[in-house]
């Protein structure tokens, strides 16, 4: 773990080495008052995150569904009023000629 003296003495073994801008430079660098992220926190951070992520696409995988679902019974609607638009126009295309039929058979 660092200390201040640590990194002081650090800085000074830079300082003499590099020269004092090419030492500050370096230590700007370095990160301050925590630890660094290791191969093993940053593979626990992936799978925290891949968990969120299934459970969030788990969530847009069932609206979906839900969505799916009602445009079926939509399209299942639309195909009955379907049904019925035709019958009721086919009845009334021959009930009108029916009635032509009958007036023509009066004249």
């Amino acid at each position: 773990m660092s200390t201040p003296a640590k990194t002081a003495s650090l800085y000074a073994a830079l300082e003499q080495a590099l020269g004092r801008e090419p030492a500050e430079t370096l230590m700007e660098q370095l990160p301050t008052g925590g630890r660094v992220a290791t191969k093993d926190d940053l593979k626990a951070l992936e799978v925290a995150l891949r968990g969120d992520f299934d459970a969030q696409f788990e969530k847009i995988d069932a609206r979906f569904e839900k969505i799916d679902d009602r445009l079926y019974d939509f399209h299942e609607t639309l195909r009955s009023y379907a049904r019925t638009f035709l019958v009721v126009q086919t009845a009334t295309v021959f009930g009108v000629a029916g009635i032509v039929l009958g007036i023509t058979q009066l004249l």
